[in-house]
């Protein structure tokens, strides 16, 4: 991988989309063919914050673009550089959630929290906000491990930004307890669930989203789920977003 890696590179922005999947990079269009189609699938933000993913695109781009293309991988290579500057920080696996594209390329770009304010307004990125406040709290929580196997299983439960599943918990409570009980002292008011009050009582607000599929999946939740935490993840992971401050 990291052979690679030093060959190929990562991509730039030509056009600014409200989707990850629109960013396209402009060394792109300095090839043609099987090349640039390659080059047009990948996702910036995918490549910088997923492994797998990113040795799947690069190998394929090594496939099909020939190394005779100097400019293209110079091109590349160039803004792979400047992208893995911030490769450390810890809200880079942030990158995929804000709303613009500007927002999401000064995360990719960016080495501390203090390099996105300019662009990514916490007014307009709520998610995204709340996405690094909670890698910042992973990092604090999850540095007090004494262990390699707390420390993982630690940060298994920032992974995401939904509630930690009950095997996500149990691992956490076995891998921390004996050795590193600071961890789960300071992970409790994410590992913690509470139990729902007769959620269906609030079926009547689902008709509140001007969203039909918000408003099936609401209904369906408010039957089907127990616990506070599992009905707010599961109404966002359905496309109903964020609660709104209250």
């Amino acid at each position: 991988m990291v052979g690679m890696v030093a060959v190929i590179g990562v991509i730039v922005l030509a056009a600014l989309g409200s989707r990850v999947s629109a960013l396209a990079p402009t060394c792109c269009y300095q090839v043609t063919g099987s090349c640039r189609r390659s080059c047009e699938e990948m996702s910036l933000v995918e490549i910088s914050t997923d492994e797998e993913k990113r040795e799947d695109y690069l190998t394929n781009l090594n496939r099909l673009c020939s190394k005779l293309l100097v400019g293209f991988w110079k091109c590349m290579n160039e803004t792979l550089e400047e992208v893995d500057r911030g490769a450390d920080w810890v809200g880079r696996p942030c990158c995929s959630v804000p709303q613009t594209a500007g927002c999401r390329l000064a995360c990719l770009k960016a080495q501390s929290r203090s390099e996105i304010s300019g662009t990514c307004r916490r007014s307009d990125e709520i998610s995204f906000y709340f996405c690094v406040e909670r890698q910042e709290v992973g990092e604090s929580c999850c540095q007090q491990s004494k262990r390699s196997e707390c420390r993982k299983a630690c940060w298994e439960v920032f992974r995401s930004a939904m509630t930690p599943s009950k095997t996500i918990r149990e691992a956490v409570f076995n891998q921390c307890a004996q050795h590193s009980p600071q961890v789960l002292r300071c992970l409790r008011n994410y590992t913690h669930t509470t139990p729902a009050d007769n959620p269906t009582r609030n079926l009547h607000c689902c008709d509140q989203s001007s969203n039909r599929q918000c408003r099936e999946i609401c209904r369906n939740v408010l039957r089907t789920q127990t616990t506070d935490q599992e009905i707010i993840d599961s109404l966002i992971k359905g496309g109903c977003g964020p609660p709104l401050p209250h």
